[in-house]
């Protein structure tokens, strides 16, 4: 039952929720997303092809999905979605959305839109940094930010306060280290391939 833990009781859950929403479901997508599917609902050439390619150029991806990270944690937007439906489940389309985008420059099924392997890492690097913000604020903040969820009723006796510094280690930690694994991989796999583009 995460979505319901993750919305009515802990902000923790709740981050982890958006880091598969927003980080891991977008990737996986894009991975198992076939260039022949692909070009055959953006056929190239077509608006939505040309469209899509602006969109997910890496500084217009990279400033959609971080400025949305930090809006989505405003103190306003977090307690309009507790109370509204319709918006919550629209922000969670959004952020898929977005998250879609910030991944094409690295997994885009097109292999013209992949920055190359070291400008991958940077770009990734980048995307970790941003994010640290609304993390450090979390943690470090002397009382409750969300009154949603600083409710009586507690899970596993976890109260408000350390829930929220959870969440936000988990946005500062937990997000930062997932994305430079994946810088590791990518450098890795860059740098034994110039290696043995080196020995023939």
């Amino acid at each position: 039952p995460v979505h319901n833990v993750a919305e009515e009781y802990l902000y923790a859950v709740h981050m982890l929720q958006h880091m598969f929403v927003s980080m891991l479901v977008p990737a996986m997508f894009l991975l198992a997303l076939p260039p022949w599917l692909f070009l055959l609902l953006m056929p190239e050439g077509s608006r939505s092809y040309r469209l899509l390619r602006r969109a997910s150029a890496p500084l217009v991806a990279g400033v959609t999905y971080n400025a949305l990270t930090a809006f989505l944690h405003w103190t306003d937007v977090v307690e309009a979605s507790a109370q509204y439906v319709p918006l919550h489940f629209s922000l969670h389309l959004i952020i898929f959305l977005s998250g879609l985008l910030m991944w094409m420059p690295v997994l885009s099924p097109v292999a013209s839109w992949r920055l190359k392997p070291l400008a991958q890492c940077i770009y990734l690097f980048m995307m970790s940094i941003v994010p640290t913000v609304p993390g450090g604020w979390l943690v470090f903040a002397n009382d409750v930010v969300y009154r949603h969820y600083d409710t009586p009723q507690r899970l596993w006796g976890i109260d408000a306060l350390s829930d929220q510094q959870a969440a936000g280690a988990i946005m500062k930690l937990v997000g930062g280290f997932f994305l430079w694994g994946i810088i590791v991989i990518i450098f890795t796999k860059w740098a034994g391939a110039e290696m043995r583009r080196d020995e023939e």
